[in-house]
């Protein structure tokens, strides 16, 4: 192991190599290559900038360091996985290879180092992690951090010869707890206790984000403990035991958590009093968490605002039924639900008129074949729209495959009707376009201003040369010209492709 000392590891190794991951043992991509190709006279830190050097080598570094500031937020790893993996490449290490000048004004500005994500493909090259981790973080002087550790090793069992290794790894990031900002853990469940090691309290830790990929084991459950953080507001969870999870839930305001029982859900809301946003996915059955006892009567949630339900699970009906019964949600304004055996019209009304305030945004999301086999889905969306007059933004996505069933020219015929959904200003379509355009004339002929967007499938591919638009499009874009206070949007569901662009064009 190289000895070391904080602020001399970016002068030890070539800068071109230079990553807070072990990017340096993997091969490139090509955009990964378009960073790494510099010449000999770029990586020369005795460089200096020459009269017909590009004009940004002669900003004033005031300005430099803000276009750097911009450029590595733009281009930090991303924190959902496992998007975070795809890209590792380190940006400011990148920038500081360019000349001389660009590397002094990249080591002397804090904010550039304050994202510290440490990727984890071998263990044998943790300790060049640990420095180049420890190095970010004396160079991001007193700013928040924001700390991503991600394991893509296979670990069954931490062997006896990396302890030592990943012990190091995890003093050096815990030694600068103070200023933890944010902190995503894509690592085994194993590793939460060797990693918060004694840690008790993080002064200004606002967003923890527990993303194991894989689950955790049975038969070796340990604890994520973390008493004492007074400003935490986000907690996203996935595939983890919610007993084990002891963080203080009391301040949250925001909350995503996936492959989740009902019974943890009731847990998780009850605790996180002050909640306004909750995301569940993958919902499964219930009675899992024994230590929390079935409430007699439905929990009233009271600052909940937005609630997005999301059981992608097989077996979800039951279980999603028991939780729409199980709560009261008088504060709520904004309603996601995703469907794969059909939608329970009574249960989500039942939930959506315990607000005291009108819900004004509902998203619906239909997926797989089973969904559209009952011909009374439809009528079933029209009693669900019925029952909330006061929606402003609705989304509808019909997601079956083949997208062979959808709404009729009946269900949008309905728009028609000045008591049907009479304040809506945003209507966004996914799917199989059964329906005729002209049904759609009384969505863009109101007084309101209003957006429709949609995106749909039909039996003809639209990118082929000879393609030709429904001559009824160009009918309603013609009315669209008319009333400028509605916009109308197109496009194909499969290629992305604006149809009503192809449209104009035909036409002219």
């Amino acid at each position: 192991m190289r000895s070391t000392l904080p602020f001399q590891v970016s002068d030890s190794y070539p800068l071109s190599d230079q990553n807070c991951s072990d990017e340096v043992s993997k091969p490139a991509d090509s955009e990964s290559e378009k960073h790494d190709i510099f010449s000999s006279d770029s990586l020369d830190s005795t460089s200096n900038c020459r009269p017909e050097d590009p004009p940004i080598f002669n900003l004033p570094f005031e300005i430099t360091a803000k276009i750097f500031a911009h450029y590595t937020a733009e281009n930090s790893t991303p924190l959902d996985y496992p998007v975070r993996v795809r890209s590792t490449r380190s940006a400011p290490l990148t920038l500081s290879a360019i000349c001389r000048m660009w590397r002094e004004i990249a080591f002397t500005t804090p904010q550039l180092w304050a994202a510290v994500n440490i990727f984890i493909s071998s263990f044998e090259q943790i300790p060049l992690l640990a420095e180049l981790a420890s190095d970010y973080m004396h160079r991001s002087g007193n700013l928040p951090l924001t700390i991503s550790i991600t394991n893509c090793v296979k670990l069954e069992r931490l062997e006896t010869r990396y302890e030592r290794q990943v012990k190091w790894l995890f003093d050096v990031v815990r030694h600068f707890s103070a200023r933890w900002c944010r902190l995503v853990l894509c690592i085994p469940p194993e590793l939460y206790v060797e990693f918060m090691g004694a840690l008790w309290y993080t002064p200004i830790l606002e967003d923890v984000r527990l993303t194991p990929v894989t689950g955790q084991d049975e038969l070796r459950q340990v604890d994520f403990k973390l008493g004492g953080a007074p400003r935490l507001r986000h907690l996203e969870l996935s595939k983890l035991f919610i007993s084990r999870i002891k963080v203080p839930l009391e301040n949250l305001t925001s909350l995503e958590v996936s492959a989740v029982c009902v019974d943890e859900m009731l847990k998780l809301l009850k605790g996180a009093n002050q909640l306004l946003s909750a995301k569940f996915s993958e919902i499964l059955g219930n009675q899992v968490d024994f230590d929390f006892p079935w409430p007699p009567v439905p929990l009233t949630h009271h600052y909940l605002r937005h609630l997005d339900l999301r059981p992608d699970g097989n077996d979800y009906y039951t279980p999603v039924l028991t939780f729409l019964q199980s709560i009261i949600v008088p504060s709520l304004e904004s309603f996601v639900y995703h469907g794969k055996d059909g939608i329970s019209v009574d249960n989500i009304l039942i939930l959506l008129n315990s607000s005291q305030i009108p819900v004004t945004k509902l998203e619906i999301v239909l997926i797989g074949a089973i969904a559209f086999e009952d011909s009374s889905f439809e009528e079933d969306l029209v009693q669900l729209f019925r029952g909330t007059p006061a929606i402003t933004n609705l989304s509808i996505s019909l997601l079956a495959e083949p997208l062979r069933k959808t709404v009729t020219d009946s269900f949008f015929a309905l728009f028609g009707d000045p008591d049907f959904l009479p304040q809506l200003e945003v209507l966004s379509f996914t799917g199989w376009r059964g329906f005729s355009w002209a049904s759609t004339r009384s969505l863009i002929t109101t007084a309101k201003k209003r957006t429709v967007n949609m995106a749909v499938e039909t039996e003809h591919d639209v990118s082929s040369p000879g393609y030709k638009p429904d001559p009824c499009l160009s009918t309603l874009l013609s009315l669209v010209a008319k009333n400028p206070s509605t916009t109308l949007n197109v496009v194909d569901y499969r290629t992305g492709k604006d149809m009503t662009r192809a449209r104009l064009a035909t036409d002219n």
